[in-house]
């Protein structure tokens, strides 16, 4: 799968899910399926789809594409915090995308993960800003 088909069709699944028009809303499930592969991603589940980056570098490519600061919201309150809940997440690599990134700072801000993490941990990545 090409990163920035997987990409487009996420974003768009947003947009149109979060459409006022009714039309749009119905129209934006043909591009649920990139939703879904993200999550499967993000948790590490065997989708059966080649993807080219792993989880954290995929969620950096997202937050990069994001349109606004709303949909990096809605990138830390699913994906991220997804990932970040899944066991045994890679937290160099999540701290080295916050690093890089000031869009998926952004997005870590709005994951939920206080309680899934230890306290040491939890507080490291905090130290990006307190949640949204």
């Amino acid at each position: 799968m090409g990163m920035d088909q997987l990409i487009g069709a996420y974003w768009q699944h947003y947009q149109l899910a979060h459409a006022r028009g009714r039309g749009d809303r119905i129209y934006g499930t043909a591009y649920a399926w990139a939703g879904e592969l993200v999550d499967d991603v993000a948790v590490r589940a065997d989708t059966g789809v080649r993807v080219e980056v792993g989880p954290v570098e995929l969620m950096l490519k997202l937050a990069a594409h994001a349109p606004d600061e709303k949909a990096l919201a809605y990138l830390g309150a699913g994906p991220v915090e997804r990932y970040l809940s899944c066991g045994s997440p890679d937290l160099d690599a999540v701290d080295a995308a916050a690093i890089q990134s000031e869009r998926f700072r952004l997005a870590l801000r709005c994951a939920w993960f206080d309680d899934r993490l230890p306290a040491r941990d939890s507080q490291r990545l905090r130290r990006f800003g307190p949640p949204l």
